[in-house]
């Protein structure tokens, strides 16, 4: 995934991770990241209630190997938001 980012921007995969540094995330955090917070917006939007764990992971490029990693994040956000309701 960052040697396609790297490709895009036709710049070297070294060359993409060095202008993260000292940043929060690297290059392959950050897209992971931004893929989970995505997987979690669409996990709490009732009109994909129809679609399970791994189609919604899979729209956004999560493998399925994460999907345990998005479920729990969701199970924690889920109880926060039922007890601030």
């Amino acid at each position: 995934m960052v040697a396609v980012v790297a490709g895009a921007y036709r710049i070297s995969v070294r060359m993409l991770n060095r202008l993260f540094e000292g940043e929060e995330y690297g290059v392959g955090e950050l897209i992971r990241h931004l893929r989970l917070e995505a997987v979690h917006e669409d996990l709490r939007d009732p009109r994909l209630q129809n679609l399970n764990i791994l189609a919604i992971g899979m729209r956004h490029g999560v493998a399925s190997g994460l999907c345990h990693r998005v479920q729990t994040s969701a199970n924690v956000i889920g109880s926060t938001l039922d007890g601030a309701q």
